[in-house]
């Protein structure tokens, strides 16, 4: 992928604004995989938690506080509005300053009418901003832009809803990879991505039958690129760092796979 496009994927997929930080998981992760059998909600567990310890080391062997809900279903919208109706709020954050909480804030209107779309697959994200011990406090954006290395925006949970029916068509290896990738970076709901990309898979809310089969070089590059960049920087600051670490890995990648 030449660096102009992968610029352009970078921007779609972490979308924050440019006086934002990007948010990502810390060690606080513990998935669960509800409305689906064995052996298949262990194959998505599985893969899930053996990519995510590759980015995260410090992910405990054991979780029990699970916030990461990967629930399958035969009708994603009515699951979704179950959900809504019973948890508003989706989960939403908090700001570790206990000043300004935001755990009880509904989530904007115009992102409910997009999750209440029919999807293959449809993901909300909660962040939360922990402070550094001395940080200007007030939101997020200011938070960024004082340059505090300890104040990180933080992935606190992850509601991802699969419908089984609208999914049809992908493997299972396509949408484990591609259910790994949305937990992991959370793109943009309802973006268009590139072929080079797994996220591709479901473009324009339907299979794709040109998509990867599986997780890419560009793929793999992002979410490692993701989650050894430095947190203490703005959205488009971060953004551009990933995109020059991402294109120069995915190009020494295939020179050294060319015979």
């Amino acid at each position: 992928m030449p660096p102009d496009v992968v610029q352009g994927e970078v921007q779609k997929i972490f979308y924050e604004q440019w006086d934002s930080q990007i948010p990502r998981w810390g060690s606080k992760f513990c998935p669960v995989v509800l409305g689906l059998s064995d052996p298949f909600g262990g194959m998505v567990l599985e893969a899930l938690n053996q990519t995510a310890r590759s980015l995260i080391p410090d992910i405990p062997p054991q979780c029990n506080d699970k916030n990461v809900f990967l629930l399958f279903s035969d009708d994603g919208t009515a699951l979704f509005n179950m959900v809504y109706n019973r948890i508003p709020t989706l989960g939403n954050g908090y700001d570790s300053s206990g000043i300004s909480p935001s755990d009880l804030d509904l989530p904007d209107k115009q992102l409910v009418k997009e999750l209440r779309q029919n999807r293959p697959v449809r993901w909300y994200r909660s962040i939360s901003t922990d402070h550094e011990a001395g940080t200007l406090l007030g939101s997020r954006a200011q938070s960024a832009l004082v340059g505090a290395k300890g104040t990180q925006a933080r992935t606190t949970s992850t509601i991802v809803i699969v419908d089984q029916n609208l999914a049809s068509g992908a493997t299972w290896q396509q949408l484990i990879d591609y259910l790994t990738v949305v937990v992991l970076a959370a793109p943009k709901l309802g973006g268009t991505f590139n072929e080079n990309s797994i996220m591709s898979l479901f473009n324009d809310n339907h299979f794709q039958t040109k998509a990867p089969p599986r997780l890419t070089s560009f793929d793999t590059e992002l979410l490692h690129a993701l989650y050894e960049a430095d947190p203490a920087q703005d959205a488009h600051s971060e953004q551009m760092d990933i995109a020059r670490t991402v294109s120069k890995n995915v190009t020494s990648t295939i020179q050294n796979s060319t015979p």
